[in-house]
């Protein structure tokens, strides 16, 4: 049986679910998106690609919860960075730090055409809105003949027509979206047990509306 391989760009899904409002579906299992979107190949690996800020701890501890919950799934986590940068205010012209994200898009295409070349996947699906990626999709696509790509995407934005547009150069390449509803059914559990017996709970914030009947406080504070 032909071999999928999914590649998620983490922050443009978080975006996605962001501007849908529906913050419970930022608890999201890709294994169990995988099981409802690759219906052609066998799924062989999943990566996620991501960064921690630094800026807020209750954000990172958050989000380490998210990473720490993935893998525990069998995804692997590919962490880039963040980078202090200077930049000037358009209204006072004063000079202030912001962060700004490295390596993510890069981490992402360098794998895609790595697994690719190696003869790990036949398929890729590319979790992305972003047309940056676009090279390193077309060179995955020249490198093995053949290879399909679906570039998926949350229906609250529309899909990257420069990834699709590759179609026109001949090579297989589709798309698939991924609709509110259907993501409403692929959630993590709300407790996840390492092998070591700790737990990674669910935070607060991600609670589904359906579990608010939960006594306040009964999620620890270090996942607020």
């Amino acid at each position: 049986m032909k071999r999928a391989g999914l590649y998620i760009d983490g922050f443009n899904m978080y975006g996605a679910i962001c501007e849908s409002g529906q913050n419970h579906l930022k608890w999201l299992s890709y294994k169990a998106v995988a099981s409802r979107i690759v219906r052609i190949e066998q799924p062989v690996l999943t990566k996620f690609f991501t960064a921690l800020r630094g800026a807020d701890p209750d954000q990172d501890s958050r989000h380490m919860a998210y990473v720490s919950a993935l893998e525990l799934e069998g995804v692997s986590v590919v962490m880039g960075r963040f980078k202090s940068t200077q930049r000037k205010c358009k209204l006072c012209r004063g000079v202030y730090l912001a962060k700004e994200e490295k390596e993510t898009d890069v981490n992402l295409g360098a794998h895609l055409v790595h697994d690719v070349v190696a003869g790990l996947i036949d398929a890729a699906y590319v979790f992305t809105t972003d047309s940056d990626l676009t090279g390193a999709v077309r060179l995955a696509l020249q490198a093995r003949p053949g290879l399909r790509v679906v570039n998926v995407h949350v229906k609250t934005r529309k899909h990257c027509k420069e990834i699709l547009g590759l179609a026109s150069e001949g090579f297989l390449v589709e798309k698939q979206g991924l609709s509110l509803h259907m993501l409403q059914g692929c959630l993590l559990p709300e407790a996840l047990s390492r092998p070591d017996g700790s737990v990674i709970r669910r935070p607060s914030q991600y609670m589904p509306p359906g579990a608010a009947g939960r006594e306040p406080g009964s999620e620890p504070d270090a996942l607020p």
